[in-house]
């Protein structure tokens, strides 16, 4: 066999392996540690900047909190959906369905959705690296979960109930996480 075929065969096992991991993280909801937990991102001094750096900062994007200023809107009572979308894309079109449906069927959920061409600025900050990207937010602006592409709608009603369950702890169980 020439070395040419080799690496084609190569090529095409690492394609595969990298698709499949796509398709089975693909809209997974990835829950946030509890901020008690979780350690402080390092910073990083320089000479010019005193700021962290990006790569140090990107695990702690899923535990900082998130004011309603920053999207021109109000926050849900209980829990706000926050969809990244861009004008041409197809699932975020049937995100943006599921979670207005999720949130006109559960009291105290709001769904906000941003364009994420218009807010590079929080797209950067938020670490958004592509559309769809939902973040779920609690009654404090905490992120509590983040999702890339179409999520599932069980895992969304699940992590939805799970954070209104724990603001009122004695009027239902948290064990849908």
């Amino acid at each position: 066999m020439s070395n040419r075929a080799i690496w084609l065969i190569v090529l095409i096992a690492l394609s595969t392996a990298f698709g499949l991991y796509r398709k089975s993280t693909e809209g997974r909801i990835k829950l946030a540690k509890p901020a008690a937990t979780k350690p402080a991102a390092p910073r990083v001094t320089t000479s010019t900047n005193d700021s962290a750096r990006p790569d140090d900062t990107r695990s702690a994007r899923l535990n900082s909190s998130i004011s309603e200023l920053k999207f021109g809107q109000p926050l849900g009572s209980e829990v706000t959906l926050v969809q990244f979308s861009s004008a041409f894309c197809q699932p975020c079109r049937a995100t943006r369905l599921l979670l207005e449906d999720v949130a006109s069927s559960t009291t105290g959920v709001t769904h906000i959705e941003i364009d994420a061409e218009a807010h590079l600025d929080l797209v950067r900050e938020l670490g958004v690296t592509r559309t769809p990207t939902t973040f779920i937010l609690d009654r404090k602006g905490q992120i509590v979960g983040k999702s890339v592409g179409l999520p599932k709608r069980l895992e969304v009603m699940n992590v939805v109930q799970a954070v209104t369950a724990s603001a009122y702890p004695n009027q239902a169980h948290m064990d849908t996480l």
